[in-house]
């Protein structure tokens, strides 16, 4: 299996707010606190090195009570226009799951920014991360326009 098997799923969203805007909350520790996860994550920390190979990180706790966490490396830092992260699923028992490519553009449109979310080498669940990438989105939208 190559380095980049598995599954790959886009997004796009159109945000009414300029790509610096929406960037911003990507990167901050304390809007990723509010935005990042899938419903019903309550997340516990956040953190994000806002530079090309920059730790990021974001510790959460699932409706049973299991506490996770998802880490990684920035592999590209384009403020306000592109952002690419290394994404690893760290389980309670520390065990990693495989790595995952993220990679973000933010295009300014007529009416803000369209954000557009390339996930790829995903080994298991897609429609997780597809999921989850809506839901999340649909947050950073909100704070966004809040």
């Amino acid at each position: 299996m190559t380095a980049d098997a598995g599954a790959s799923i886009t997004l796009s969203r159109d945000i009414a707010a300029s790509p610096e805007r929406v960037f911003e909350i990507w990167t901050d520790p304390k809007a990723m606190m509010r935005w990042f996860g899938l419903d019903g994550i309550t997340n516990l920390e956040a953190g994000f090195e806002p530079h090309v190979g920059g730790r990021w990180f974001s510790k959460g706790r699932d409706p049973h009570g299991n506490v996770f966490s998802m880490e990684g490396t920035v592999t590209a830092f384009e403020p306000g226009r592109r952002l690419g992260q290394l994404w690893a699923y760290v389980g309670a028992d520390g065990e990693r799951g495989n790595e995952t490519a993220v990679e973000v553009l933010f295009e300014p449109i007529d009416t803000g920014c369209r954000v557009t979310v390339t996930h790829s080498r995903i080994l298991h669940t897609p429609e997780q991360f597809q999921a989850g990438w809506e839901q999340s989105l649909g947050r950073i939208e909100a704070l966004a326009m809040g």
